[in-house]
């Protein structure tokens, strides 16, 4: 059985979805899974201005805290249509939030 914690975490994803949907670039999720994905600067930053992407960042905070806490090795994300083992799942998110508060930062400057 699937802990709470990444079940809660795939939840608040999905609640991102129209900007995961925004990054796919390339293709879409359904056929080429994470290679459909463009996690490049200006993409993030097209993503957001297209979506509005409020609650993003605690979000993905949230979401990187929930995975730390499961004891898997494994996660699974239907946003991304692929099986990541868990620290590169970890490694993604935080580059993708780094980048995030990076953009929001060079925002208000």
């Amino acid at each position: 059985m699937e802990p709470k914690e990444l079940i809660k975490a795939r939840e608040i994803l999905e609640g991102q979805s129209r900007f995961f949907l925004f990054l796919q670039v390339h293709c879409v999720a359904l056929c080429c899974g994470i290679d459909a994905f463009s996690f490049e600067p200006k993409d993030i930053q097209n993503a957001m201005e297209k979506t509005n992407s409020i609650g993003i960042i605690e979000d993905f905070e949230s979401v990187i805290r929930m995975v730390e806490n499961c004891d898997v090795e494994e996660v699974s994300h239907t946003v991304f249509n692929q099986v990541f083992k868990k620290t590169e799942f970890l490694d993604l998110m935080q580059d993708l939030l780094a980048k995030v508060l990076e953009l929001e930062k060079n925002k208000l400057n």
